[in-house]
C-alpha cells in the first residue's frame, strides 16, 4: 500500500500508471473505471467509486439524503471498482445522490479537499451509506477531489470529479495516500477533461447525425469556412454524391454552376450560406445548381448560421428542397396565362367583327326580304367557324406535348400536305430530311400550318420547299413569294396577326407554341431566292 514509509517515488509510480491508463481507455467513462482500478490496487483498497456532477431529475431531491436544494446540481454515480463481494454495497450505492456538504463525497465536493474517514459508522462521520458498509465489512474510507485542468484554485472551482475509496482493513488517516491520489489525478486532469469533453462532443455528434438522418429534408452543415462538415442522407441523394464525394465540393466549388432559376450567375453575396458565414444571419434564396450527373435542378435553400459565445459565426446549418418540377408547373401556369389573355384578345376583336357583319346583313334580309343579303353572312359564319376551330386546336396544344419517338420528316411533310387546300402550289421535299424526336400528332399540326401558311400568303401558284438546314439541326419551309418584310418577322408569331387573307391569324401562333413545347426554336427568315422562310431548330434531330 501507499503509505507515510514510502516516498515520493509511490506517488510518480501512480501517476506514470495513470497515464497510461488515461491512453489506452476508450471513453470517459472507462478511462474513471481504470483509474479507481489503479488507484485501489496500489493503494490496496477493496472498493472505489468515482461521483460527478450532474442536474437532478426533475427538480426532485434524492429521498435518502438530508438537506438537499431540490432541483440544484447533484453528484451521481459514474463508474465503481470492487473485488468481489461488495455486490450487496454496490446496489445499495446505485440509489444514492449527494448534495454539497452531504455525507463525505459531498463535503469533498464542497470544500475541494480530501477527507479521511477512519470509521465509517461513527456518528461523526456522518458516512450516509453506513449500515450497507458494516453489512459487507468495509469500515474505513478515504475521498478525495478530481480537479479541473488550468491551475485554478480548487476553491474556485468545483472539482471535475469526487474519488472514494473505501476499505475492510480499518485505517488511520494516511496524509501521504491522500495527498499522492490527489497529485497523480491533479496531473492527469487536464486528460480526464479532454477525454470528457471528446465523449461529450462525440454524442452530440450522434445525437446530430441522428436528427438529420431521420430528418426527410436535406441538410448540410458548414464549418467556419464553409466547408462541409456533415450532410443526411436525404441531403446526398438530392446531390448525388456520397458524404466524401460532397466534402469534396465546398460552397466555392465552380462544379455547381450556381445561378438564378432564369440561369443568371449567382454572385457570391447572394449565396445564402456564404451570406450566413459573413453576416452571422439566416439567408434564404432559390437557385439552380449543375449536379454532378450535369443535370441542373433548382432549389428553394435556406442557410442558418450557429453562433459561438464570442459571437463568431462556427457552422452554417443549410436546408434545401428540389423545386425544379414545381418552377417548371408555375412557368407553364404563367405561359397558359398568358394564352388565355391572348385567346381573349383574339375572341374580343376577331370574333367581334364577324359577329357584326352577320347581325347587319340578317337585318337587312329581314328589312328587305332579299336572301342574297344573306350570302355574306354566311361567309362571315364560315370565317367565324374557323377561328373557333383554330382557337380550339391552339388551346388544346398549349405548351404540352405527348410522348416524342422518332419521326420520319420525308414522310410527316407528305401527311401534312394532303391536309392543306394547296390549290395550284407544288411541293419540293429535299431528299436528305432529317428524322426528329416529336409528338407525332403535335408535329403535324406544326407542319399543316407552316404549309398552309405558304399556300396562303406566297401567290396564286406559289412553289413550296421543305429542306434540312445546312448544320443537320433541324428544317426550313420555305415559299417562292413575296417574302415578309425583316421588321414584321418576329410578329407573325403573334396571335390574331395575319398578312392577308382570311385567316384567324393564328396558325404561326400555333407553330411556335408547339415548337416551344418541344423545346425547340422557330424562327421566319428571308429566302435566297426570295420569299419568306421559316426554319425550326430541333437541336435533338439525326440524319435519316
Amino acid at each position: 500500500m501507499v503509505d507515510g514509509s514510502r516516498d515520493g517515488s509511490a506517488g510518480a509510480a501512480l501517476r506514470e500508471s495513470l497515464l497510461f491508463v488515461l491512453a489506452d481507455a476508450d471513453s470517459f467513462a472507462d478511462a474513471v473505471e481504470r483509474t479507481l482500478a489503479a488507484i485501489c490496487r496500489a493503494g490496496e483498497w477493496e472498493y472505489g467509486e468515482a461521483w460527478v456532477p450532474e442536474p437532478a431529475a426533475d427538480g426532485i431531491d434524492d429521498p435518502t439524503a438530508e438537506g438537499g436544494d431540490g432541483g440544484t446540481e447533484r453528484l451521481a454515480l459514474a463508474a465503481t471498482w470492487a473485488e468481489p463481494g461488495y455486490e450487496a454495497f454496490l446496489e445499495a450505492t446505485t440509489a444514492v445522490s449527494f448534495g454539497r456538504d452531504e455525507g463525505l463525497v459531498g463535503r469533498v465536493w464542497a470544500g475541494g479537499d480530501p477527507e479521511w474517514v477512519s470509521d465509517l459508522g461513527a456518528a461523526d462521520a456522518r458516512f450516509v451509506r453506513a449500515d450497507a458498509a458494516a453489512a459487507v465489512g468495509l469500515v474505513s474510507g478515504v475521498a478525495v477531489p478530481l480537479p479541473h485542468a488550468g491551475g485554478a484554485e480548487v476553491s474556485e472551482l468545483d472539482p471535475l470529479a469526487v474519488l472514494c475509496f473505501l476499505t475492510a482493513t480499518p485505517r488511520e488517516a494516511d496524509p501521504t495516500f491522500a495527498s499522492a491520489v490527489v497529485d497523480a489525478v491533479a496531473e492527469t486532469a487536464r486528460l480526464f477533461g479532454k477525454r470528457r469533453a471528446a465523449d461529450a462532443a462525440a454524442e452530440e455528434r450522434r445525437l446530430l447525425d441522428g436528427v438529420l438522418d431521420v430528418t426527410p429534408f436535406p441538410v448540410v452543415v458548414y464549418d467556419a469556412a464553409g466547408a462541409v462538415e456533415r450532410a443526411n442522407e436525404a441531403a446526398r441523394a438530392a446531390v448525388g454524391l456520397d458524404a466524401a464525394g460532397l466534402r469534396e465540393r465546398d460552397r466555392f466549388d465552380d462544379r455547381w454552376e450556381l445561378a438564378t432559376p432564369d440561369g443568371e450567375p449567382l454572385g457570391e453575396a447572394d449565396r445564402p450560406v456564404s451570406s450566413a458565414l459573413r453576416t452571422g444571419e439566416p439567408a434564404a434564396a432559390r437557385l439552380r445548381a449543375t449536379l454532378p450527373t450535369g443535370e441542373r435542378r433548382t432549389f428553394d435553400l435556406r442557410a442558418s448560421p450557429v453562433v459561438g459565445d464570442d459571437g463568431a459565426v462556427e457552422h452554417v446549418v443549410a436546408a434545401f428542397s428540389d423545386v425544379t418540377e414545381s418552377v417548371a408547373h408555375e412557368r407553364d401556369l404563367e405561359a397558359r396565362n398568358d394564352a388565355l389573355g391572348e385567346f381573349a384578345s383574339v375572341v374580343s376583336h376577331d370574333l367581334r367583327n364577324p359577329l357584326a357583319v352577320v347581325r347587319g346583313y340578317v337585318d337587312l334580309a329581314r328589312e328587305t326580304g332579299e336572301v342574297g343579303h344573306l350570302g355574306p353572312a354566311s361567309e362571315a359564319v364560315d370565317r367565324m367557324d374557323d377561328l373557333i376551330r383554330s382557337l380550339l386546336l391552339l388551346a388544346r396544344s398549349g405548351r404540352a406535348v405527348g410522348e416524342s419517338r422518332p419521326v420520319a420528316l420525308a414522310d410527316a411533310v407528305a401527311e401534312a400536305w394532303a391536309t392543306v387546300d394547296s390549290g395550284a402550289a407544288t411541293l419540293v421535299v429535299a431528299d436528305d430530311l432529317p428524322t426528329v424526336e416529336a409528338d407525332p400528332v403535335r408535329f403535324g399540326q406544326l407542319l399543316e400550318n407552316l404549309l398552309a401558311n405558304a399556300v396562303s400568303h406566297a401567290g396564286r401558284a406559289p412553289a413550296v420547299r421543305v429542306e434540312a438546314l445546312a448544320d443537320g439541326a433541324g428544317f426550313a419551309v420555305a415559299d417562292d413569294g413575296p417574302g415578309i418584310d425583316p421588321d414584321r418577322r418576329e410578329a407573325v408569331f403573334d396571335p390574331g396577326h395575319s398578312t392577308g387573307g382570311d385567316g384567324a391569324g393564328l396558325g404561326l401562333t400555333l407553330v411556335r407554341t408547339v415548337a416551344e413545347a418541344h423545346g425547340w426554336h422557330v424562327a421566319a427568315t428571308g429566302g435566297v431566292a426570295g420569299g419568306a422562310r421559316f426554319e425550326v431548330r430541333t437541336d435533338r434531330s439525326e440524319t435519316a
